[in-house]
């Protein structure tokens, strides 16, 4: 059975966990490639999910052997997500029954995505969710991004609480690395394209938002009748 944290606060990832963003950054990623007379190597996606964006960028040019900058490469995929976004945002299953339960509960929450901030604000408000967070913690906000722990310790501290009452829920490797190194209890919720992955580091790896085993794990039930 499922260990029961029933958590001082939970910290959300942003792309992949709660908005189909993963998606939108894979084709685009994809497209970029293609220009360049390269094929998307689902292998290496993993490598680059999570990462801050320069980071991401560097990787992903030494991967597939690109003679772009970082920096040139960072603002055409933030021009093609963007674009994307436009038409085609939207929540992942479940995040808004989680949501509204931890907030029956009085259970904090917060945002901490490698993704930077003017994105992060947009995405956020685009669906309605900006004002649903405590704070947000973007890859503006820290030196050393994921898989580092900088961003979970940072959310920890900000919230006055250790680490270890800190539940993170993650769909990448490298956040769901972070999360652990930070001492967070870490949640892996796998999206589409890193399933396949291996989180033996994590507490639990969820099927989605909706499991049974994430809402026991943070002390929390679907129904109302049952105390928090």
């Amino acid at each position: 059975m499922t260990e029961i944290l029933s958590p001082d606060a939970v910290v959300f990832d942003m792309d992949g966990l709660m908005i189909d963003t993963e998606r939108l950054y894979v084709d685009s990623e994809r497209e970029m490639l293609e220009k360049r007379g390269r094929e998307l190597d689902f292998d290496n996606v993993n490598q680059i999910m999570g990462l801050p964006g320069r980071l991401a960028m560097e990787r992903m040019r030494s991967l597939y052997d690109l003679e772009d900058t970082p920096e040139d490469l960072l603002q055409e995929l933030r021009s093609l997500v963007q674009h994307r976004a436009e038409t085609d945002l939207r929540t992942l299953p479940g995040l808004e029954e989680i949501l509204a339960r931890l907030e029956e509960c009085e259970i904090p929450k917060a945002v901490a995505t490698s993704t930077n901030r003017p994105m992060t604000e947009v995405f956020l408000a685009k669906i309605g969710l900006r004002d649903r967070f405590a704070f947000v913690l973007t890859g503006d906000d820290v030196t050393h991004g994921k898989p580092d722990p900088e961003i979970y310790l940072k959310a920890a501290a900000t919230f006055g609480f250790a680490p270890e009452r800190i539940a993170v829920l993650e769909d990448s490797i490298n956040g769901s690395t972070a999360a652990a190194r930070a001492g967070c209890k870490t949640v892996a919720i796998p999206n589409e394209f890193s399933r396949d992955a291996d989180y033996e580091w994590v507490d639990l790896v969820a099927e989605d938002l909706r499991d049974e085993r994430l809402w026991r794990l943070l002390g929390i039930h679907r129904s109302r009748d049952c105390v928090c």
